[in-house]
Parts: C-alpha cells; sequence; structure tokens
C-alpha cells in the first residue's frame, strides 16, 4: 500500500471496521437501522455492514453492500458451513476494495450474487403479503 494514493481511505476504512467489530455483539433484529446498532453495541452481519457501509459514506468513502457466499477459505476451521453473507466494497483509487464488517477477517473466494445500496436492494428473495409454506411432499430413500 505504501505510495498508493488510497492508502489513507483504506486504512481509514479499515480502522471503521475494526471499531464497528469491536464495538457490536451479535444479536438477531429484523429492522434494526446502522444508528440503532451502534446505539445498542448489537447486530447480525447484515447490521455490521450497514454500520460500516454509513460510516464510510459519512466521511465521503463511496461503498456498496454486498451479498453472496462468503469463502472460508485460507481461514481456520468454522463451527458452521459456509452460508450467504453481506460483505461491503469501497470505490477507493479507481477499484472496489472488499471488507468484512462482520469476521473482520480477510476473505477469498467470495461469490457475490448481488450488489446494492443497501440489503433492500440485493434481496434474495422478497414477499410482498402474507406468505404461507404449506409442504405436503413426503421423501423416502432407499438403494439401487
Amino acid at each position: 500500500m505504501a505510495g498508493h494514493a488510497s492508502a489513507g481511505p483504506l486504512m481509514l476504512t479499515s480502522g471503521l471496521v475494526e471499531l464497528n467489530f469491536a464495538e457490536l455483539g451479535a444479536e438477531r433484529h429484523l429492522a434494526r437501522t446502522a444508528f440503532a446498532g451502534h446505539a445498542e453495541g448489537r447486530g447480525v452481519c447484515r447490521d455490521f455492514a450497514h454500520l460500516a457501509i454509513a460510516l464510510c459514506r459519512c466521511i465521503n468513502i463511496p461503498a456498496r453492500y454486498c451479498t453472496g457466499y462468503l469463502g472460508d477459505i485460507g481461514i481456520p476451521p468454522l463451527p458452521a458451513p459456509m452460508d450467504f453473507s453481506p460483505w461491503f466494497e469501497v470505490y477507493l483509487g479507481g477499484h472496489w476494495h472488499t471488507f468484512d464488517a462482520r469476521h473482520y477477517t480477510p476473505r477469498i473466494g467470495c461469490i457475490l450474487m448481488a450488489g446494492g445500496r443497501d440489503a433492500t436492494d440485493v434481496a434474495l428473495s422478497t414477499i410482498f403479503g402474507p406468505s404461507v409454506l404449506a409442504l405436503d411432499q413426503a421423501c423416502w430413500l432407499g438403494s439401487m
């Protein structure tokens, strides 16, 4: 990074993510805002990403919300399998740079499914009105 024009903003973004990671504990809440997550000191991966994006935008660093598979390559084994997870990217020096606001661990092998302004832009499914899941299916396993 030495000599790179965006080294300062990248270090600042990394510092925001570190602060975000240190300050928030995990707790699920469906309608938590970035401000509420910061004020309450807790949230889920989506809340971590929203708060980091909001902080970056406050200091004029362009940021976008991303969702997809967050790779588990090159990190210590996790108790849970790889799953959909959000992260965020900042645009500095003519390139998008990836940050994981929840785990604060550099990741490789991320599979981007969608990117946008926030989680609403990149929802993998959106349901309007009541939703009833009625399964009348049976599954049999047998040998061949």
